[in-house]
């Protein structure tokens, strides 16, 4: 933002002022750069321009230039209106909450894997014992003999169970 001021004799001293800061000429300040006076196209009158990098929405208040010469200071203000929509920063609680729930459903997921696998194991798992050991499906309490040639019945229960665990089957005719 720029204003022209007019002084004869020509001001030694020049500042931008707003809340309680205070900016010389020529100097800068975080996202602030003040330029030093430039002589305007009107006689005995200067141009001072206050720069404002990434400009947002508290950046908008009255905006003082103070000059000062041999006849005294004078005092000019200008306004700022910064409008349009900005993105408000997340709170920390709200990123806090976000990684809780987060770290909660993969313990969840890692519990249900873990249980799916355990579930496979108990109904589809080769016998460590020997081959006439009759082994016991809890979750549907099927009875079946894993090394026998099938019978109708354990038939149909192993290719349900087969089926609901993604198990492909080769079944021959019952004769």
């Amino acid at each position: 933002m720029s204003l022209v001021v007019c002084a004869d004799p020509r001001p030694h001293r020049v500042a931008w002022e707003w809340g309680s800061l205070r900016l010389e000429a020529g100097n800068g300040i975080e996202r602030f750069h003040a330029d030093d006076i430039l002589p305007d196209s009107r006689e005995d009158c200067y141009l001072s321009t206050l720069h404002i990098e990434r400009t947002d929405e508290h950046d908008s208040r009255p905006y003082y230039l103070v000059v000062e010469n041999e006849r005294g200071t004078d005092r000019h203000a200008i306004h700022l209106n910064v409008e349009g929509t900005f993105a408000e920063p997340l709170e920390m609680s709200y990123l806090l909450g976000i990684a809780g729930g987060c770290v909660a459903a993969i313990l969840i997921l890692i519990c249900l894997c873990i249980y799916a696998v355990r579930s496979k194991k108990c109904c589809f798992k080769e016998m460590e014992s020997s081959k006439d050991a009759v082994k016991e499906c809890p979750i549907h309490n099927v009875r079946y003999h894993p090394f026998s040639s099938l019978r109708r019945y354990n038939a149909l229960a192993y290719a349900k169970l087969a089926i609901q665990y993604g198990y492909e089957l080769n079944l021959k005719p019952y004769n």
